[in-house]
């Protein structure tokens, strides 16, 4: 069973849209497609092709680039609901973190005043230890045609950025007769050709908080306070997500988010329409932490298998893992007709087993990217579901067996050491 499969089977007992699920590489084709058409069209209510299922999808257009700048600072609220939920974030680790953000705001604006002062001094101790801290409140903000979005946390290790954005002041259009909705669709990389700007590599997604997140054992449960992605005072979360293959290619690197609109699908040939164009800007530091383990693994045998963990990197909310697997090739049938050749992937890594004893099943659950480096070695690299100590992480799991009834135990996975 493959991690879709196991995605699959984790959502049978409630309906989640068919968007979330979507694949990166048909998601970048599509974006490929809109960006193009957007930038011959021009102007509100153009017409923006794309394919995939006939459903209202409400969407944000976005540029996300590496650039400087300044933004305006918007009201400390905390770390975002959708990011507990998803992240599972216990009480214990919402009130170290945001204890955390209090420090550093303090130590920054105690340093700042002495510097305004004149007075020589270094950069104290406290703000370089929280400078690491894996989950900052950028809170910057930005306001259009009435309404306010704001960057609430977002979280950046080796190989991950997570952000969550709070909107404020948009209303969902109503869905035309026979329509479907369903999440959003996150349009980015867009190069503004000057120079200056660039894109940000890596595979991107996102999407609106629509309730959906995974208890401790995978099992896709949904948070019922949120209707049609929006939250009972109105407000709607908005998550975005990159992995990147190059370790710590985004740690304290500037970046500009340009959010361009706000639009729609019908089921008539699945075309996207604008709903509200405006400008909404945010620029800040991705500031996180580069804590990291990592090891070449002396035996990573993934049972019967096949497969052999050779080495692996390990970051809080990220994984990056070698694996030896002989590759199988075979011919795939085409929608429309022929085939063409692809691979078997190999097992993908899904949980962790810490020293204490506990293990978590579904850390990671697809995304990110899968692809041979070598003839028959696999690379695969993977953001998180939750917060991870890396230092209590003594064991790597593949799923082995997928049990009828849908309660796992450490029976059901391989377990590799890595350390």
């Amino acid at each position: 069973m493959n991690m879709y499969e196991i995605m699959e089977a984790l959502r049978e007992d409630i309906e989640v849209p068919d968007i979330v699920q979507t694949k990166a590489d048909e998601a970048l084709e599509q974006i490929r497609k809109v960006c193009a058409e957007k930038q011959a069209a021009g102007g509100k209510g153009m017409k923006m092709n794309r394919k995939g299922k006939k459903k209202l999808v409400v969407c944000i257009a976005a540029a996300i680039l590496v650039i400087g700048g300044t933004c305006i600072a918007a009201t400390y609220q905390g770390i975002s609901r959708s990011t507990e939920k998803e992240m599972k974030i216990s009480e214990e680790q919402k009130k170290q973190i945001e204890s955390q953000a209090a420090e550093k705001e303090a130590a920054e604006k105690e340093a700042a005043e002495k510097k305004a002062a004149e007075i020589e001094t270094v950069e104290p101790e406290e703000i370089k230890q929280e400078n690491d801290a894996l989950v900052t409140f950028p809170n910057v903000s930005a306001t259009d045609k009435g309404v306010t979005i704001t960057l609430q946390d977002c979280i950046v290790d080796n190989y991950t950025v997570r952000m969550s954005l709070r909107i404020d002041g948009y209303q969902l259009p109503e869905a035309p007769e026979g329509a479907e909705f369903c999440s959003p669709e996150l349009i980015f990389g867009l190069d503004a050709g000057d120079g200056i700007m660039s894109r940000v590599p890596g595979v991107m997604s996102g999407g609106f908080y629509n309730g959906d997140y995974t208890d401790e054992f995978g099992k896709f449960v949904k948070d019922e306070t949120v209707k049609n992605c929006q939250f009972t005072d109105g407000s709607m979360e908005y998550n975005i997500r990159i992995d990147y293959g190059t370790k710590g290619a985004y740690l304290n690197q500037p970046m500009r988010l340009e959010i361009l609109g706000f639009g729609y699908s019908t089921e008539k040939a699945g075309d996207v329409y604008t709903d509200l164009e405006g400008n909404w800007v945010l620029e800040w530091t991705l500031e996180g932490t580069d804590e990291i383990y990592e090891a070449d693994i002396e035996d990573g045998t993934v049972g019967d298998t096949g497969a052999v963990l050779t080495h692996v990197e390990l970051s809080p909310v990220s994984l990056r893992a070698l694996i030896d697997y002989p590759r199988q090739e075979y011919e795939e049938e085409i929608e429309g007709g022929g085939t063409h050749t692809t691979w078997e992937m190999p097992p993908q890594p899904c949980g962790v087993k810490l020293a204490d004893g506990t293990s978590h099943y579904f850390v990671w659950l697809g995304g990110g990217s899968a692809r041979y480096v070598e003839t028959d070695v696999c690379e695969i690299i993977s953001g998180g579901s939750q917060i991870l100590d890396v230092g209590q992480v003594e064991y790597i799991l593949f799923m082995k067996d997928y049990p009828e009834d849908g309660k796992f135990t450490d029976d059901d996975f391989y377990f590799v050491k890595i350390r």
